[in-house]
């Protein structure tokens, strides 16, 4: 273990940077909420000290790997917990700058993630894991017991099934740019198969996962047994239906059965006991789940204490960093328009855990950004009472299968009209073009496509998936 201090009047940059790939760097953006620009924060009065590489036990005996920062002075204090599969250490500096304001900061590996044991398997154990975290946390040296938790994407899914467990340390949680369902919102939407999603996110999670594997098969004295020496494996690769079976399972749960509802974060909006903040961007693929939080909580919720502490932040971000002028796709919204992510979590943190009044204190709990305007509005509610609905519909005469098909969207009700039906035949493949929202269908040897597909957006979903090692399998 090693421990180390720091002094952010003189030392705010300690941190030191690498060269890290593409979809590391995707990772870390998940990581970091995913759509905000993380401006510096003011320092706070307190200097850190951070314990590197601490373990906690879970209740079937995996040990996770966490790195705690502390902050110097007398007394104790609230807990601030992140639990994150996409490297803790990518969240040092943000923890050190929330720790100078007088939080114990606490960055946890997920379950078979870099120093973390055990095996990933996305959802399955966050709610024991998180229960089991959050109850070691409130006990660690220098903590007063009470315990929130913050951090976008997966890491906000991460406080969501912790929060369903109850742990009784647990008072608050910063739930960024996530969903609400696992299910619909995150693997499929509205059955259909979210196939760039799904596919980019399982990619950039199996290089650990690969690492971990070849480390683990890795026999260096092996040399000896092997000759002639023209014939030793330098490396042993592990079959890659061993590094992500959750994929597979995905594709073969295609419908909203028993496989996901023992993750349904909505089945226990009524017995929530957590103060939260629900955060979502207008332009970002969890957006539906990040209100549907917050109203679920706010509506279903027992306790009244429970709802009226419920709180909605939604602005015009997407899955990605906002850059510094508040860009977004093309269109700029303004400086007003980036959100500093360590310091809503610090001024969210002062409310929750150590009662401050605060922006967050006063009976509008819902700030949205209203986009051609560009401006922070107040609500005390959502949906606005006062919204008007206009609704759209998607049209085809047969071809709508690409950016320059037939497809239309309108306010116009759709009447009788053609299907868009797509054809394949075995070992055809339909390769991307220059059209970005060109079809992408794959069929296996002994299973051509000959039913309809579904369109969901630009993307598309073909009939369910078998294993890799299936397909590779002889022909019989």
């Amino acid at each position: 273990m090693e421990t180390s201090s720091y002094d952010f009047k003189y030392k705010a940059d300690a941190a030191g940077r690498e060269k890290r790939s593409p979809f590391t760097l995707l990772g870390i953006s998940l990581f970091l909420c995913a759509a905000s620009a993380l401006t510096a924060a003011e320092r706070g009065p307190h200097t850190v000290e951070a314990e590197i590489g601490v373990k906690a036990a879970m209740r079937d005996g995996v040990s996770l790997v966490a790195d705690i920062y502390r902050p110097e002075g007398e007394g104790s204090f609230p807990v601030l917990l992140t639990r994150t599969p996409y490297n803790r250490q990518d969240g040092s500096t943000q923890a050190r700058e929330l720790a100078s304001h007088g939080y114990v900061v606490v960055v946890q590996d997920t379950r078979g993630r870099y120093e973390s044991e055990g095996e990933f398997y996305p959802f399955r154990l966050e709610t024991d894991d998180g229960y089991d975290t959050v109850e070691w946390a409130a006990k660690l040296e220098g903590a007063n017991g009470k315990v929130g938790m913050y951090g976008g994407s997966y890491v906000g899914a991460t406080q969501m099934l912790a929060a369903i467990g109850r742990p009784p340390s647990l008072v608050s949680i910063f739930p960024y740019v996530t969903a609400a369902e696992y299910y619909d919102g995150w693997t499929y939407q509205s059955g259909a198969f979210m196939q760039w999603f799904a596919s980019s996110w399982t990619t950039s999670l199996i290089q650990d996962t690969l690492r971990r594997k070849v480390s683990e098969m890795t026999r260096p004295k092996d040399w000896v047994w092997r000759l002639p020496v023209d014939e030793y494996a330098l490396i042993e690769l592990p079959d890659p239906d061993a590094l992500a079976p959750y994929f597979d399972d995905w594709v073969e749960h295609e419908t909203d059965d028993e496989y996901w509802r023992r993750w349904s974060i909505s089945d226990h909006y009524p017995e929530m006991t957590v103060k939260a903040l629900h955060s979502g961007g207008w332009h970002d693929i969890f957006l539906k789940g990040s209100i549907q939080n917050y109203v679920g909580i706010m509506a279903s919720a027992r306790s009244l204490e429970v709802r009226n502490a419920q709180r909605l932040l939604v602005g015009p971000w997407a899955h990605a960093a906002t850059s510094e002028v508040g860009k977004i796709g093309d269109v700029v919204f303004g400086k007003h328009a980036v959100l500093d992510m360590t310091d809503t979590i610090r001024r969210f943190a002062d409310w929750a855990l150590k009662d401050i009044q605060n922006e967050y204190a006063d009976d509008t709990p819902v700030k949205i950004f209203v986009m051609g305007e560009n401006v922070w509005r107040d609500e005390k509610e959502f949906p606005l009472a006062r919204q008007h609905v206009t609704r759209y519909y998607l049209h085809s005469i047969g071809a709508a299968n690409t950016g320059s098909g037939d497809g239309v969207l309108s306010t116009v009700t759709p009447a009788q009209e053609p299907p868009t039906v797509l054809f394949t035949t075995p070992r055809c493949r339909f390769r991307p073009s220059a059209d970005a929202s060109a079809v992408v269908l794959r069929s296996l040897p002994d299973r051509p496509i000959r039913a309809p597909i579904r369109p969901a957006g630009m993307c598309w979903c073909s009939p369910r998936r078998r294993s890799s090692k299936a397909s590779r399998s002889p022909a019989k």
